[in-house]
């Protein structure tokens, strides 16, 4: 469903094609920003040999600093959502909270409508909560790792924009310091940002 929404942002953007031709850039400043969608989430480790994905819903607050027409800093909190599995008297769990820096790169194509980039680094902390036969566990990581994000934006005013995009985050961690995880967070999100 949420994916469907990805998808209905996208088909918002597209419009503007038939607009007049003229780019615009955005103005310098602050803005303030929130988003919401699917996530995705593949967990694999070599000690399993296998993977397992799960989807949620999952959001995001961000805010930023345009200093240039075409270049803005950000920095956002991402909560992927909550994992949940059961099978038997076994369950697991998996949440995460992930912070986000990165710098944003626009490009206009016509009047309102551009493209754009992010790249930045994302420092998470992961915690695995686990079940079996009545005994209960858990395990929790933090570390930092590389992400990027990339999608379409529409202008609809001069303080207004809609944004959808696709956005990932590889997190390779040993869980217990001896459990090798690679989590692989995909984020199909909308969002909308207000500029001051």
């Amino acid at each position: 469903m949420l994916r469907s929404l990805f998808a209905t942002g996208l088909l918002v953007c597209l419009p503007a094609l038939a607009h007049a031709t003229q780019p615009i850039t955005s103005d310098t400043g602050f803005y303030l920003g929130a988003a919401v969608g699917n996530t995705n989430l593949n967990l694999s480790s070599t000690a399993f040999g296998n993977a397992g994905s799960a989807d949620e819903t999952g959001f995001k607050v961000t805010g930023g600093w345009q200093f240039h027409p075409y270049l803005a800093a950000e920095l956002s909190y991402y909560n992927p959502g909550e994992f949940k599995e059961r099978d038997g008297n076994a369950a697991i769990r998996v949440t995460a909270d992930i912070m986000e820096a990165g710098l944003v790169a626009n490009a206009p194509i016509v009047a309102g409508l551009g493209a754009f980039g992010r790249i930045g680094i994302a420092r998470w902390d992961g915690r695995i909560e686990a079940t079996v036969d009545g005994d209960s566990g858990s395990l929790s990581e933090t570390g930092t790792d590389y992400n990027w994000e990339v999608g379409l934006q529409y202008q609809f005013t001069p303080h207004f924009r809609l944004r959808s995009s696709f956005e990932q985050v590889e997190i390779d961690t040993n869980l217990g310091d001896d459990l090798p995880v690679t989590w692989r967070v995909r984020f199909y999100q909308l969002a909308a940002f207000y500029q001051f």
